[in-house]
């Protein structure tokens, strides 16, 4: 039991490994594409970020 709890482990830990990387290199081929318009994006995710925090306090 315990060898088969480490196996799924590893599988677990080699899967979310793989997500990231690909997920790592869309991201990368995206701001590379669209770099102002993420620009932007970011801005606003700022500021959407910041009137959470005063909604919240």
């Amino acid at each position: 039991m315990n060898i088969n709890h480490q196996k799924i482990l590893s599988i677990l830990t080699v899967f979310i490994i793989i997500i990231l990387l690909i997920g790592f290199v869309f991201m990368s081929l995206i701001l590379r594409n669209t770099l102002i318009y993420t620009n932007l994006y970011f801005e606003n995710f700022i500021d959407f970020i910041r009137d959470l925090i005063q909604s919240f306090f």
